[in-house]
């Protein structure tokens, strides 16, 4: 069996853009349209583990700043971030994914990503690399397991299979349709 080939295409710019807050376009899905197909995805560390976010789904990656907390959210759910004037909901990626609390660092990320609602921010450790990969979608017995209902499909780096994490599901269950978190 051969790994799927894997292109680096560039590191990405942790710097803030200078526009008035995140664009709101289009919100693309990171579900694979069929096996095999070719993505660009940021390899990034949540906690111990790596996990991969399309690249599609990502407005900007920008360093943890302060959050403001949100009463009787869920746990994973960080809080708000004020950005560019635009308040956006961020969770822990990790924390979200499965469980691990990692105390926040000063280098930690915040991968702000379109949702159907509008833009959110996933708290990562790390940006590790941007690459071109093959999507492998979950088997149906996998994925409507309750552990990986944020997960899309795997990537293969190496040895390691990363999971490819859902944002719109990640992201839009920090608040539900009646807008309570």
């Amino acid at each position: 069996m051969s790994r799927p080939a894997r292109t680096v295409i560039e590191r990405p710019s942790i710097e803030s853009s200078q526009k008035s807050g995140p664009q709101r376009s289009s919100p693309v899905t990171t579900q694979p349209r069929a096996d095999g197909d070719r993505a660009q995805i940021l390899l990034c560390r949540a906690g111990a583990h790596k996990v991969a976010v399309a690249l599609a789904d990502i407005i900007e990656v920008v360093p943890m700043a302060q959050l403001r907390a949100l009463p009787h959210a869920q746990s994973w759910v960080m809080g708000t971030l004020n950005l560019r004037g635009q308040p956006l909901i961020v969770i822990d990626l990790a924390l979200r994914l499965n469980g691990e609390t990692v105390p926040l660092d000063k280098t930690d990320l915040i991968i702000v990503c379109n949702t159907p609602d509008g833009a959110g921010g996933a708290r990562v450790s790390d940006a590790v690399d941007l690459v071109q990969a093959t999507i492998s979608p979950l088997r149906a017995g996998i994925a409507s397991s309750e552990a990986v209902r944020i997960v899309s499909g795997m990537v293969v780096d190496g040895a390691e299979q990363i999971p490819v994490i859902d944002v719109h599901k990640a992201l839009g269950a920090a608040v539900d349709t009646q807008g309570a978190v």
